[in-house]
Order: C-alpha cells, then sequence, then structure tokens
C-alpha cells in the first residue's frame, strides 16, 4: 500500500471500535487496526504478516480456504449480517462468535480484502437468554397468561402450552378474551371480588377459584396475579400464573375429613415429643377412656399411664425407633386411668415429623374384650383337655359354671343332672351358690309346677324368668332360691347327641331383669359343653359296666377252664397255656377296643353339635378321627385273623413277579398318612429295576408293619431310612429309625405273641405284629432280625429268596 494511503488508513482504523483486517490474496495479513489486536488477545504488531488462519479455529481452516478461493474469484463485497455466524481464536485459545463484512479492493493490480470484524459474544448470549427464557415461558407446567391492561377489559394476549393444556381449550379460543371465560356461570365466589378489587388497586393477587375447563369439568384453580409497569409507572400488562390444583384440594379434603375422624375415634391417638416424653396432643378418645383433660396430659408422659414401666424401661423400648432400625414398633400393655382402673392395650408407635420437630405418634387399641376371649378359649380348650383325660364330671363341670360366671357380672351358674330312673334333678354344680341350693333341688321330683330348670326337662326349650316372685312356674318353689336373694333366672336345657335332655344349664341374677346383655354365644358354648361332658361321662359308665361284665365272663371261662383242666390231667400244660392266651386277649380286647369306641363316640357326639356349613372343617376333623379308628379297628381284627389262620395252618400263598418300587410306593403312601411333625422317610435309591418272584401282599404286610413301627415309636422331626439291596439269590431289606429302641432285657421276647416291651407299654398296641411277621418271613423261606438301642433307634433286616423253594407252598 501506499505510504500515505497506510497513513490515512491507519488514522481511520483507530477511530472506530470495529477490528479491521486486510489480507492479500495469499491469506497473509497486512494490516489491522488496534481494536483487532485487542479482539483476539495479542500485542501491537503480533499478527502483522500471520496467515488469517491465526485467528480461525482448526476446524474451519479447511472450509474457509475454499470459501476464500470462491469470493477472489467473484470480488463481490458482503456486508455485516448476511452470512451464518463466523467464529474466531484468541491467542489464549478460546473462541467467540463473530459477525465480519468483506470488501475487495486493488492497489497497484495487486488484490486485497479488508474486513470489518465486530465480536457478537454479548449480542449471542443476550439471543440465548431471551430464547431460553421464552422456551421456559411457553414449555412452564404451570399455566401463563398476559393480558393487556391498557386494552379495554384486559384481552388475553398470550397463553402458553400448559395453559391450553389445563383449560382445555386451544389458542383461537383463548387469546383476545378475558380470563373469566374460565369461570362459566359459577360467579358467585368470594375470591373474584378479590380479585377484582386488587385489578382495581394495581396491585398482586393470590386467589384459588372454581374453574371449568373446555369439556364442563370443574377444577380448582390457583391464581398469581402480577401487575407489569413500564418506565412512567403505568400498569401495561398483567401476567396470571395459574395451577391446578384439583388433587391438593381433594387431598386437604381428604386430610380433613380423615382428621376429624381421627380426632373422633374411640381408639386413643396420642403425639408425644421424642426428648422430653411429654404429651403434645391426644384424640377426643384417648381423653375420654382415660379420664384426663387435654391440659392435664399435657403435663404428662406415656410413663404416666402405663404402671409396668419406668421412664427408663420405656426409653429403652422406643430406642429401636428413635436409632431406625425399624419403622413402627407394636407392643402390649397395660394403661391406667384416672380413677386408677388399668385395661390391657396394643400400642402401634412410629417415629414421625410435626414442624421440623421429631414426635411420637401413638395409636393405642383397648384389647380388654380380646383378651377376655383369647382367656375364654383357653379355658375351653382346657376343659376339652379335662374331658380327654377323663377328669371327674364334677371338676369339669364346676370349671364351665366359672368360664360362664368370668364372662359376665353378677351372674351365678347352676349345672343340674336328669336321673333318668329317678326322674329326678341332681345339683351337680353350683360353685358361687350357697350349699342350701343344692340340698333343697335334690330333694324334688320333676312335676309340671316344678321351677324354670324343671319345667323345660318337658319343655326341652330355655325359658327366661326375669321376676321369679311373680312367674307362675315358681309359685310353689321361690321359697328355695328367693331366701338366696336370687330373683331372675335364664335356664336351657342340656341336651344330648341324639337331643335327649341329659339336665339345665341355669344363670341366676340377684336383680329382677332380662338377660339380654349377655352373650348368647357364649352361654351356648358352657351349655354345649356341659352337654358334652355329661354324655361322655354317661358313656364312660356305660363302657365300664360293659367292661365289668365283660371281666366277670372272662372269670367265668377262667373257672370253668381250671375246672376243666382238673379233668384232663393229660392236657394239663396245654390248656393252661390256652387259659393264659384267652386272658390275655380279652384283657387285650378289653384295653384295645375300649379307648378307640370312647374315641368314636365322643367324636360322634361332636359332630352332631355342628349343625353349620362353616362348621365343616370341624365335621370333618371328627369324621377323620372316626375313619381312622375304625382303620385301627380293622388291623387289630386283621391281625387277629391272621394269628388264627397261622395257628390252624391255612395260611396260603400267592407267588408271583413284582416290581419291588410298585409295593415300596404304596406301603410308603400309606406310612405318610401316620407321620408326625418334622418325621421323614428316605426312599432307598435304584430300586427301579429290581424284581421279585415272592407274595406280593405278605412284603406288603412286612413291610407296612415295620415302618408303622418304626413311625410310632419315634419322636417327631425323626427320620426312617429304608435301604434295599439285591444279590443272585435273595433280597435285602433294612429299616432303620431314630426311635426309643427296644430295651436290652426286653429284646429276647420282642418277637412273642403279645409281648410288649416295658417302654411301650403306654402307647396302644396289640404285641402280635411282629410275631406274624415273623412267622410269614420264616415260611416264604427268609429271615427277620434286628438290632436296637434304647433311645438310639432299631434296625429291622429281613431276608428273601428271589423265588421261593417251592410254589404251591400251604401252611
Amino acid at each position: 500500500m501506499l505510504k500515505n494511503n497506510q497513513e490515512i488508513f491507519q488514522i481511520l482504523s483507530e477511530a472506530i471500535s470495529e477490528g479491521i483486517v486486510i489480507v492479500d490474496e495469499n491469506q497473509e495479513i497486512v494490516s489491522l487496526n488496534s481494536a483487532t489486536e485487542l479482539m483476539f488477545g495479542y500485542l501491537e504488531g503480533e499478527l502483522l504478516n500471520k496467515s488469517l488462519d491465526t485467528l480461525i479455529p482448526k476446524n474451519f481452516h479447511k472450509d474457509h480456504t475454499t470459501y476464500y478461493k470462491k469470493f477472489f474469484e467473484n470480488g463481490e463485497k458482503r456486508a455485516m449480517g448476511m452470512d451464518r455466524v463466523l467464529y474466531g481464536i484468541k491467542k489464549d485459545g478460546n473462541t467467540f462468535p463473530l459477525e465480519v463484512g468483506l470488501n475487495p479492493f486493488t492497489i497497484k493490480n495487486k488484490a486485497y480484502v479488508m474486513a470489518l470484524v465486530i465480536d457478537i459474544s454479548k449480542r449471542v448470549e443476550i439471543e440465548k437468554n431471551l430464547n431460553i427464557k421464552s422456551k421456559a415461558l411457553q414449555y412452564a407446567s404451570n399455566g401463563i397468561v398476559i393480558t393487556d391492561a391498557l386494552q379495554k377489559d384486559h384481552p388475553i394476549i398470550y397463553a402458553n402450552e400448559a395453559f391450553e393444556k389445563i383449560s382445555g381449550y386451544s389458542q383461537d379460543e383463548i387469546l383476545n378474551k378475558n380470563c373469566r371465560f374460565l369461570q362459566a356461570d359459577d360467579k358467585d365466589q368470594k375470591s373474584i371480588d378479590k380479585i377484582k378489587n386488587a385489578l382495581s388497586k394495581g396491585k398482586s393477587c393470590h386467589a384459588v377459584l372454581r374453574n371449568y375447563k373446555k369439556n364442563g369439568n370443574m377444577f380448582w384453580n390457583e391464581l398469581h396475579l402480577t401487575p407489569i409497569k413500564n418506565n412512567e409507572a403505568i400498569i401495561t400488562h398483567y401476567i396470571g400464573i395459574q395451577n391446578d390444583i384439583t388433587q391438593r384440594k381433594l387431598a386437604e379434603e381428604n386430610q380433613t375429613h380423615l382428621a376429624t375422624i381421627l380426632d373422633e375415634s374411640l381408639n386413643e391417638i396420642f403425639v408425644f415429643d421424642s426428648s422430653s416424653l411429654l404429651f403434645l396432643s391426644a384424640n377426643y378418645g384417648a381423653v375420654k377412656n382415660l379420664g384426663y383433660s387435654m391440659d392435664e396430659l399435657k403435663q404428662m408422659t406415656p410413663v404416666d399411664i402405663k404402671p409396668d414401666y419406668s421412664v427408663d424401661g420405656f426409653k429403652k423400648e422406643i430406642d429401636i425407633l428413635l436409632g431406625k432400625r425399624v419403622e413402627k414398633l407394636n407392643f402390649e400393655t397395660i394403661h391406667q386411668r384416672k380413677n386408677g382402673s388399668t385395661y390391657p392395650v396394643e400400642v402401634h408407635l412410629q417415629l414421625s415429623n410435626l414442624q421440623d420437630k421429631e414426635v411420637f405418634v401413638a395409636i393405642i387399641l383397648d384389647i380388654t374384650e380380646r383378651k377376655r376371649q383369647e382367656l375364654f378359649k383357653i379355658k375351653q380348650n382346657q376343659i376339652l383337655e379335662l374331658m380327654v383325660l377323663d377328669t371327674p364330671l364334677k371338676t369339669i363341670l364346676r370349671d364351665i359354671a366359672f368360664l360362664i360366671e368370668d364372662q359376665f357380672e353378677d351372674v351365678f351358674m347352676s349345672v343340674l343332672l336328669l336321673d333318668q330312673e329317678e326322674q329326678k334333678l341332681k345339683s351337680l354344680v353350683a360353685p358361687s351358690l350357697p350349699e342350701a341350693y343344692s340340698n333343697n333341688i335334690n330333694s324334688e321330683l320333676i312335676g309340671e309346677h316344678l321351677d324354670t330348670s324343671g319345667t323345660n326337662m318337658f319343655l326341652e326349650k330355655e325359658l327366661v324368668v326375669s321376676n321369679i316372685e311373680t312367674h307362675e312356674y315358681w309359685q310353689n318353689f321361690k321359697h328355695l332360691v328367693l331366701p338366696l336373694g336370687l330373683k331372675s333366672c335364664w335356664s336351657i336345657p342340656i341336651l344330648s347327641s341324639k337331643n335327649v335332655v341329659l339336665g339345665t344349664f341355669a344363670i341366676y341374677r340377684k336383680e329382677e331383669r332380662e338377660f339380654k346383655n349377655l352373650n348368647k354365644q357364649v352361654v351356648e358354648v358352657g351349655v354345649k359343653l356341659a352337654g358334652i361332658a355329661i354324655e361322655k361321662h354317661l358313656t364312660n359308665k356305660y363302657i365300664e359296666k360293659t367292661q365289668f361284665q365283660l371281666e366277670s365272663h372272662a372269670k367265668d371261662l377262667k373257672e370253668q377252664v381250671a375246672e376243666q383242666t382238673k379233668e384232663l390231667k393229660i392236657a394239663l400244660k396245654k390248656e393252661i397255656e390256652l387259659n393264659e392266651l384267652k386272658t390275655k386277649f380279652l384283657s387285650l380286647v378289653s384295653h384295645e377296643f375300649k379307648t378307640p369306641l370312647s374315641g368314636i363316640l365322643t367324636s360322634a357326639m361332636l359332630l352332631k353339635k355342628y349343625h353349620f356349613e362353616e362348621q365343616q372343617d370341624k365335621r370333618d376333623k371328627h369324621i377323620n378321627t372316626i375313619s381312622n379308628i375304625v382303620n385301627n379297628l380293622n388291623n387289630i381284627l386283621n391281625d387277629f385273623l391272621s394269628v388264627e389262620k397261622l395257628d390252624a395252618g391255612k395260611v396260603t400263598y400267592h407267588f408271583k413277579t413284582f416290581k419291588l418300587s410298585s409295593v415300596l410306593n404304596e406301603v410308603i403312601y400309606n406310612s405318610n398318612m401316620l407321620l408326625k411333625d418334622g418325621q421323614k422317610i428316605k426312599y432307598p435309591e435304584n430300586i427301579d429295576e429290581l424284581s421279585l418272584h415272592q407274595d406280593e401282599k405278605i412284603l406288603e404286610l412286612t413291610l407296612s408293619n415295620i415302618i408303622h413301627n418304626a413311625i410310632k415309636y419315634s419322636p417327631e422331626n425323626g427320620h426312617i431310612e429304608i435301604k434295599i439291596s439285591q444279590k443272585k439269590n435273595q433280597t435285602v431289606f433294612k429299616i432303620k429309625d431314630q426311635g426309643i429302641g427296644i430295651p436290652e432285657a426286653d429284646q429276647k421276647n420282642i418277637f412273642n405273641r403279645y409281648f410288649r416291651a416295658e417302654n411301650v407299654l403306654t402307647i396302644q398296641g396289640t404285641g402280635i405284629g411282629l410275631n406274624i411277621v415273623k412267622n410269614h418271613i420264616e415260611n416264604l423261606g427268609g429271615t427277620l432280625v434286628f438290632r436296637s438301642q434304647e433311645h438310639i433307634g432299631s434296625t429291622f433286616t429281613i431276608t428273601l429268596p428271589n423265588k421261593p423253594s417251592n410254589e404251591t407252598s400251604m401252611f
């Protein structure tokens, strides 16, 4: 460039704030002003003769070179803002946006380009922020509208997408309308007046309105209204931010409703401080049940109403909640009222927060009735256990009387028994009544005008007499009870399983009143228990009488046998043995049949008590009991028949080839029905291919007998292990248990008929099973041996030939 021109350029370029860069056709910088050097962070003269690429980020170099060549070829000017945003790079490596204007010129036939450069970083940042704010406004989750305050009726000039979604209206349906269109016909709202007042005063406003969507559905709209002023303090616009708070309103209403329910609940609800333990709040149920006022409770802690706890003990109890080791704590304890009375409660306690303060929330359930019912069931079961143990009838009935008296206040129980032969009432128990009551009742025969209890013997229905003094049935007998202070009576007949009257169940009171406040179901339980006890007692008496007759008959037989043995000296020894066997047999039958028959009768009686469909499980239980007992009796009879056949030599064996697994599966299937809790049978391995040519039924009988013994004489959780091995000519079965074992002194007699080891005399059994099994095994050419240790267990080993030596065996 000419020196004069260069000086002129220098003066002009320094006078403007934009950057000026002049490059030649090789893109070398030939001149620039200080604004450019400052813009790019270089010192004076540091950029001269440098390539223009120095000021351009590397990733743009290739495109820039191509563009620069085309520009030189065309030689056209490019004004500012005519192209996309360009980027420069400073000396420190930071890039920034530029706007560049290009002007080509020629001096002395040499081409140059002058670039006017402007740093637009701030402009781009402002545009970016405006764009972000615009998008934030548009996509905000809150509904936003802007109204023009300078126009009549404040029309809506902007509404974002959220407002469209909340209201259900489109932009076309929203713009240029006043916001009141959302109120439909529901104009009578206090919040509307609040908004009008704020608009008239040009103030901000917060209101909750009932608004309506396009589809007519109402929603609760929370509106924040804010005025916008210009520089002259004139309100030009209003911004309305709207939220659909329908769910929150419903939740608040539900919370209010729930709070009302909790406050009015009869359960006790407390809130107390986690540090001081002082009560902060309590509901109506707590105040009413404890008898303290709210002011009194706020001076107390949970320990003050829990007589079983000290402060240290209670803190130790709740420490698990404070340590966040559990979320909720449940326990039972005793509460004490202001008047000193106590009652059982179930406490549900958990940690919570109240106004950033850690508190405990306790829900207290009064479990008095539950405890009474639990105790009632426990005592009821204890009475049933007494029946099973054949406890004397009076003891059982006395417990039943106390059971009913404990359930009600101011009642006195009496159970009377009907003597069918004498047609006379006998007082069995009246534990809370004077002895004179029982003496008077025992002297009376049943008649048309006996007291209520006697009348029930004929009517066979319950009768309530609220005033003994005036009731017709009591006119001739009121002297029996009135002197004792008894003024009302509720009597119920006690019936057998066949609806035969056994006695009467009478409840007396010392007041003239009805018995409607008494739980009839509780009384019915007492009546049924009394009926079962009396009927079982009568059944046992019948069985004892039958047993006595059986024993008398056995005695007569013994005397006859003894007399015959004197006459038949040759057969003396044999007859003596026969006599002993018969005695054992009769004793065995008496023992083994008495208990099952008693069980059958008891279950049958209980079975008839359950008439309703929901009692089917109880009926099934007793039906199963009867079925199991009958099966046991059938097995005993089969054993007796087997003994007779073996003694008479009338046993015929039927041989065939069969799979061992089929026999064992049948045996184990039936045995599983007898398993005690936790007992298991270990099935032998690798027997699927094993076969025998033997009597299948005898093998099944043998295995069943030994496995059933293992179950019977083993404790709960014991294991029974079965092993089977087969050689060329014989098969060996081993059954091992973890039972009580056989005492060493008894082992030599264990296969003798009717023999029972000393440690199993209290367990039901005939003592003939092993004798039968051993005889059968030996008849088939096999052996049966055992190894046993008391308290450790027993192992029985059966050895059978794979084929019988004689298939036409008959013994």
